[in-house]
């Protein structure tokens, strides 16, 4: 009976996992559409050089951040299959 309640958590785990990801991946999407929207809607004529410059950079950086965390989705994948893995020869080991 111990057993099953383990396996039980550990099926709740992976798909937390699975949640978690869906959820990740839906975030950045909707991030970057909105930033496109935003990005595309500023008047930079009006503003004065400085300003145009903070524009730039917030611009940057912000894209940056976006391809960075493009990645996060295939790194949480990669978590939830290792942890699939590890606890499938962990219930495995147990067994015996």
């Amino acid at each position: 009976m111990q057993l099953l309640k383990q396996r039980k958590g550990q099926m709740s785990g992976g798909l937390g996992l699975a949640i978690g990801l869906v959820i990740v991946a839906t975030t950045l999407m909707i991030g970057i559409s909105v930033f496109s929207s935003i990005h595309q809607s500023i008047d930079r004529s009006v503003v004065s050089n400085a300003t145009n410059a903070t524009i730039t950079k917030v611009i940057t950086n912000t894209t940056a951040g976006f391809s960075l965390g493009s990645i996060l989705p295939i790194v949480l994948a990669a978590s939830a299959i290792i942890i699939a893995l590890v606890s499938g020869f962990a219930f495995g080991l147990r067994r015996q």
